[in-house]
């Protein structure tokens, strides 16, 4: 599920002139990106609310909606990019999806972070390579589309169905695994 996305994401362009450090330096920057953010909010953060909120099934789906709450949120520093406030409450919303779908992949996993770092590290690599060609667009101009924001929500509903259906046989973690093996 997660590579159709991926896919799905990849930003096809034509680009005249690759140089092939900038491309290297943005593959490694994508995959370091995602690994340490599936650290800090699958590794850390999700087991922190696991043994504040509690692991039964009720409580494992507070904590993960929480962990990644917290995730997409952590996007609106996007604002100071001067990215667009649609494209930024747009890319919280979404990211939180992925939490919840990047957290549920984490627990059926048993806790294998390592998967959730590449798979993540994969989405922000493929989504990343339009940057690489300079564009004009409506954005410019402050005349931006709420459309293309809305239809790129709808893509990731399955995404989230995805993640509560991985949950839905989640019934207790263990507070000792769940300690002892959540970083790696």
């Amino acid at each position: 599920m997660f590579f159709i996305y991926i896919i799905f994401n990849l930003e096809f362009t034509t680009i005249k002139h690759i140089d092939s450090l900038l491309v290297t330096a943005m593959i490694i920057n994508s995959l370091i990106i995602g690994l340490y953010e599936e650290i800090v909010f699958r590794g850390i953060v999700l087991p922190l609310l696991f043994a504040k909120w509690g692991a039964n099934k009720k409580q494992v789906v507070f904590s993960v909606v929480g962990a990644s709450t917290l995730f997409g949120l952590l996007h609106l520093s996007n604002l100071f990019t001067g990215a667009p406030v649609v494209a930024v409450v747009t890319q919280v919303i979404y990211a939180t999806i992925m939490g919840i779908a990047f957290s549920a992949l984490l627990i059926r996993t048993n806790w294998n972070l390592i998967w959730c770092g590449l798979i993540h590290g994969m989405y922000n690599m493929a989504s990343g390579f339009g940057d690489l060609v300079p564009s004009v667009s409506a954005e410019v101009s402050g005349n931006v589309s709420a459309l293309p924001y809305l239809l790129n929500l709808l893509l990731f509903l399955p995404l989230l169905l995805y993640g509560l259906f991985l949950l839905r046989k989640v019934k207790y973690i263990s507070a000792d695994y769940r300690i002892n093996q959540s970083f790696l």
